[in-house]
């Protein structure tokens, strides 16, 4: 419950504008797999914020559907990025943990950028 009163209308408003903002998940991968790297298809990487999200770094991700990516000031601007949404990103402790499908713990529907 949001708030500890008796009105349920003020609740109940709270809750349905209430919408959970997702963030963006970077990943780092080899320069094949970010030229190679198409809708529904798969990378191997490392997540970059992993350790902020204490999640282990190996990543297996399974793409969605590429879109443009739009650059903010706060990109570094001799990277290239490439942008996924709807992917499900399954996590490893390292590397052999993904390739043998051993998986810590698995996001659906997220949205990544890719990058070398």
């Amino acid at each position: 419950m949001l708030f500890s009163c008796c009105n349920l209308d003020v609740v109940q408003i709270a809750k349905i504008n209430y919408t959970p903002k997702m963030s963006l998940i970077t990943i780092k991968v080899k320069k094949i797999d970010f030229k190679e790297a198409e809708d529904n298809g798969f990378v191997h990487g490392r997540d970059l914020n992993s350790r902020v999200n204490n999640l282990p770094p190996s990543v297996l991700v399974e793409l969605g559907e590429e879109k443009e990516y739009d650059y903010s000031d706060r990109d570094d601007p001799s990277i290239e990025y490439r942008l996924f949404k709807g992917c499900t990103i399954f996590y490893g402790y390292n590397d052999d943990d993904v390739d043998n499908e051993v998986y810590f713990a698995i996001k659906k529907m997220r949205t990544i950028r890719i990058h070398v």
